[in-house]
């Protein structure tokens, strides 16, 4: 189901431009201070949170042949299909795709481990989804996959934050409970951090703080938001160490321990974050260490002479080309063709191969299967 609200063509352009300051800056942002709401004497606030959320419209679309009755997924472009494009095709009323190598218009060259996990678990029209408004623009579009590429969990600043501030990683949870009739027994998950990390990077300590903080309380609030209206199956992933990825291997040793540093700080807090809440919630959500998982995988490629540092390809942002052909093309690097891009870890300057999605599926599916006796 697709609701939209067409606008004008300065809009989209200035829409399409942001969009490709995304893709290619892979979210160089600054965040504010996130509010809190004092709290009273014998009053649980974490037990309102998403209690409040507009449920009319609400469907059932469950699938009842599997394990679980649904399966929902929320984060950024490791778990993306055809989620931005989506949105940006919806706010230019014409068709945008990446080109190949990239599959179904996501950020690798086939499934992401979270469209792996679904068809592994039988879960049907595993579909991009959102429920935003964007400027003048209301976009609407119900599905079961709201993983948005460049999304984060805390709010962002500037020109990218005029879009990626729609998908944050509790608006995300929230446009779940908004669009569908969720169960104890549907699945969900959560996966973020990436982009935060990367708008930390060259800031000062005190927006570091800032950002860090804002960050754990809204992935906090996902979480909740979830639990609150009865989703108890909910897989939470964590953010893989960035002075890995092509974008800071390359740099300087200063640099790199920055990364390096920012992100173990991050997952550390995030693990807090998570380890509260679960416990708060009967411990009913589970942890899969992507850091963890994301080194060995390297460690793997390099025992095998395999690439496990540079990118296979470079994604060229050319506005005038996209809005004439409607596609974001994709290119190889020099030297790597459709043949030879399965000896290459990275699809690109941050995300991985299809190699790793499977790899991380086949890890979550034996995970999730610790839910089957309920």
């Amino acid at each position: 189901m697709l609701k939209v609200k067409r606008v004008g063509n300065n809009f989209m352009k200035r829409f399409l431009a942001i969009i490709g300051t995304i893709i290619l800056a892979l979210s160089p942002i600054a965040v504010v201070s996130a509010c809190t709401v004092p709290q009273k004497k014998n009053i649980d606030f974490d037990r309102l949170v998403g209690l409040d959320i507009d449920k009319s419209k609400a469907i059932d679309d469950s699938n009842n042949t599997g394990l679980f009755t649904n399966f929902y997924t929320i984060g950024d472009s490791l778990s993306d299909v055809n989620g931005l494009t989506s949105a940006l095709s919806m706010a230019l009323g014409t068709t945008i795709k990446f080109s190949e190598p990239s599959f179904n218009s996501s950020f690798t060259n086939g499934n992401t481990a979270a469209a792996n996990l679904a068809a592994k678990l039988g879960i049907e029209k595993f579909e991009s989804g959102f429920d935003y408004k964007i400027g003048q623009a209301s976009l609407s579009k119900f599905g079961k996959n709201y993983a948005i590429g460049g999304a984060t969990a805390a709010k962002a600043s500037g020109p990218m934050g005029a879009i990626v501030n729609y998908f944050k990683i509790q608006d995300q949870a929230e446009a779940i409970i908004k669009q569908h009739k969720v169960k104890s027994t549907d699945l969900v998950l959560l996966e973020i951090g990436g982009n935060d990390l990367f708008g930390m990077m060259g800031t000062s300590d005190a927006n570091k703080a800032v950002k860090m903080a804002e960050a754990m309380e809204n992935i906090k609030n996902a979480m909740l938001t979830l639990l609150n209206n009865g989703i108890t199956n909910i897989v939470v992933m964590n953010a893989p160490d960035i002075s890995r990825i092509p974008t800071y291997n390359s740099q300087n040793d200063k640099i790199k321990q920055e990364a390096k540093a920012l992100s173990y700080e991050f997952n550390a807090r995030f693990n807090t974050v998570f380890e509260e809440v679960n416990k708060n919630y009967g411990n009913s959500m589970q942890m899969y260490d992507l850091m963890k998982s994301f080194n060995e995988m390297l460690k793997e490629y390099e025992k095998e002479n395999k690439d496990f540092e540079k990118p296979a390809t470079t994604t060229k942002f050319d506005l005038n080309k996209i809005l004439e052909t409607g596609v974001i093309p994709v290119e190889y690097n020099e030297g790597i063709s459709e043949k030879t891009i399965d000896n290459y870890f990275f699809y690109d300057a941050v995300h991985p191969t299809k190699w790793a999605h499977e790899k991380v599926a086949n890890d979550l599916e034996q995970l999730v299967m610790k839910w089957g006796a309920k």
